[in-house]
């Protein structure tokens, strides 16, 4: 999967992030940050990623996976990250040796605010995703903060990384 598949990518993060968003906050269901990665993965990003054609593989979605740490940030080889869009089926970032030298299109990170808390980005989650996606120009990263509190004005806000870009409110439902 080309960089040139970012704009497809970031259509099908945003439309089921959007229908994800929506059904968290009418429905009746709860969980806590691991639940809500598992809900949208299974609920909204495969139904979604095969129509848009995004992927072609389920395995190509990893849920708390290892990925190459990029330079300058950690003392590990690899971190594990909560969703992971890998540019062709079976993939982890590992090879026979244990090194981390397969890279993803696309991580998610998220965070869940459960009591009063800010929908900001993370610091560590945005020196990860910024680094990695300067060292990676074919890579797009996104910060999903979720708000869980019913009636609170906005549910959900999504910090962009790609190359050497951050868009603030990327998505603000």
């Amino acid at each position: 999967m080309p960089s040139a598949d970012i704009p497809q990518i970031d259509l099908l993060v945003r439309e089921a992030l959007a229908a994800f968003t929506d059904d968290f906050t009418s429905s009746q269901w709860w969980g806590k940050e691991h639940d809500c990665v598992n809900r949208f993965v299974h609920g909204f990003l495969f139904p979604q990623g095969f129509k848009s054609s995004v992927f072609s593989n389920a395995t190509q979605i990893g849920i708390e996976v290892g990925v190459a740490t990029p330079p300058g940030v950690g003392t590990r080889d690899a971190a594990r990250k909560d969703v992971v869009i890998w540019p062709a089926p079976w993939m982890s970032c590992w090879n026979s040796e244990w090194q981390p030298v397969n890279h993803p299109v696309a991580v998610m990170e998220w965070k869940l605010v459960r009591t009063r808390g800010s929908l900001k980005c993370h610091p560590y989650d945005r020196k990860w995703l910024s680094a990695f996606a300067q060292w990676r120009p074919g890579f797009v990263g996104y910060s999903i903060t979720l708000n869980r509190q019913r009636g609170e004005k906005e549910r959900i806000c999504v910090t962009r990384f790609h190359q050497d870009r951050v868009d603030e409110g990327w998505l603000r439902l």
